[in-house]
């Protein structure tokens, strides 16, 4: 038996199989899941300070990581605040910012936060025990992504459309249908960045690669820019992409959003390219 002295952060947003948990900060300043009895679960209250005499130290096994479970014998007694170090909260409140690929290396339970575009929001699904929405969320170079579930009543959070960048903060790394996934918290919020204005401009356009449907050109300067392989199609009404070496060099009116240093083209319209030149009769 053990006896600790917490503050309690929050509670989860659903109960884990037949107890409760709550994510709580120890007197040491770590942070650690309580688990308790559902008919418990009204003598601790979010916010407020504890020491408790008699709960049960363990690991839990999907996560390796340490526990409390509180019993119908553990007394709990209210006690003085205690400091907490300002960082200890913010990596609960604020959890550090990862990428895609950092997230799908961390271990299960692993509380994060992430800045992407949504890519696609599902429905509500619902069944007798459960509800779940489900985000893609992509990183700006539309490479990488990954789903984000949102379970109980997380599935009623107002997400932003298709489209936005946000920056999803607190969620936890997961898996899914044999998939790494992350999962929103009682402490998921959705922080919409503001989309910059698109820029004008007249581009020729020198090389080019595709990978995964997504184009990268290649300037005279040998800057970069991105779009996606239905764009480029759809603009020299040709089918696959590869079939645009033929327009080399490629001149066109676009419009792009910069966004930390990535050049998004968002549309483009042809204007003249080498095989419209080499397509001239000699006069």
């Amino acid at each position: 038996m053990s006896t600790i002295t917490i503050k309690v952060l929050s509670r989860n947003a659903y109960p884990k199989k037949f107890d409760h948990a709550l994510q709580v900060v120890t007197s040491d300043n770590k942070l650690f899941e309580l688990f308790l009895p559902e008919d418990q679960t009204h003598k601790l209250e979010q916010g407020k300070f504890y020491k408790l005499v008699g709960c049960n130290a363990f690991i839990v096994k999907s996560t390796n990581k340490h526990a409390f479970k509180l019993t119908h014998k553990t007394r709990i007694f209210y006690t003085a605040p205690f400091p907490i170090a300002q960082e200890v909260e913010d990596s609960f409140f604020h959890a550090k910012k990862v990428t895609i690929p950092e997230a799908v290396a961390l271990p299960k339970d692993t509380r994060v936060s992430m800045r992407g575009v949504i890519e696609a929001v599902s429905p509500v699904k619902e069944g007798p025990s459960y509800s779940l929405q489900s985000l893609d969320l992509v990183d700006n170079t539309r490479n990488k992504k990954i789903t984000v579930n949102l379970w109980g009543r997380n599935s009623e959070v107002q997400i932003p459309p298709s489209g936005t960048e946000v920056t999803v903060e607190n969620l936890l790394t997961d898996s899914y249908q044999d998939r790494v996934v992350l999962k929103a918290t009682q402490e998921t919020t959705f922080l919409t960045e503001e989309a910059p204005a698109a820029t004008a401009k007249t581009v020729t356009f020198v090389a080019f690669i595709e990978d995964s449907n997504n184009i990268t050109f290649l300037d005279d300067l040998d800057i970069e820019y991105y779009s996606t392989a239905e764009l480029l199609c759809n603009t020299l009404a040709i089918q696959q992409p590869a079939e645009a070496h033929q327009h080399l060099p490629l001149t066109v009116n676009i419009e792009l959003q910069t966004v930390t240093g990535k050049n998004t083209i968002t549309s483009m319209a042809k204007t003249c390219d080498s095989s419209d030149n080499n397509d001239e009769s000699p006069k």
